[in-house]
């Protein structure tokens, strides 16, 4: 099924009247979004760097900028950016064609980070961009890259966190993403005590 045909389902599925955990797992059996092609991502890096917005890549960008390569395809690029640089950022990515999807006025922590909202954008191409605010003086980000591009990205240990944390395992893709990367991390981990 073609990515618009399965976006106007999961429409549907969003109005449904039923839980929202329920509603969740039926949308992620019917929806996936279109891969996120790194060319894409550090696009949009670049936009909001050049937009004065400091970002830290989290999720699946985010382990592969630790681990210095791309693991696996990606559907979304998940970054954090401070609070008070929404607006910034938000123009950044609206320069770009990333329109504004939904929004998450109240989402979890990730890791132990404290997240104030989440606004997930999507272009024409219905990629995503999923931005969460949060203080980032409350985060010691690790260097990474993603190409040749240096990034921020949460330290190993912040990422092990996040993937045990991570609740959205019902499918097995996603299941098979997150021992992936956890796997990644466990070998970022070591490399961090044994220094190679």
């Amino acid at each position: 099924m073609s990515a618009r045909i399965t976006d106007r389902a999961n429409a549907l599925i969003w109005r449904m009247p039923a839980p929202r955990r329920l509603r969740t797992l039926v949308s992620q059996l019917v929806y996936r979004n279109p891969p996120m092609p790194r060319e894409r991502a550090v696009e949009a890096l670049r936009a909001l760097d050049a937009a004065g917005v400091e970002t830290v890549l989290i999720g699946g960008w985010g382990i592969d900028a630790l681990v210095g390569e791309q693991l696996r395809p990606h559907r979304d690029l998940d970054l954090v950016a401070d609070e008070s640089q929404l607006g910034p950022a938000i123009e950044a990515l609206r320069g770009l064609g990333f329109e504004p999807w939904n929004h998450d006025p109240a989402p979890g922590p990730i890791s132990e980070l404290r997240i104030s909202s989440a606004q997930t954008f999507r272009d024409r191409a219905l990629r995503v961009v999923e931005l969460h605010a949060a203080d980032l003086a409350e985060l010691e980000p690790t260097e990474g890259t993603l190409g040749a591009h240096p990034v921020y990205c949460l330290s190993a240990d912040h990422q092990l966190q996040a993937q045990l944390q991570m609740g959205r395992t019902w499918t097995p893709q996603r299941r098979a993403n997150q021992r992936r990367n956890l796997a990644a991390v466990d070998v970022a981990l070591k490399s961090d005590v044994t220094g190679v």
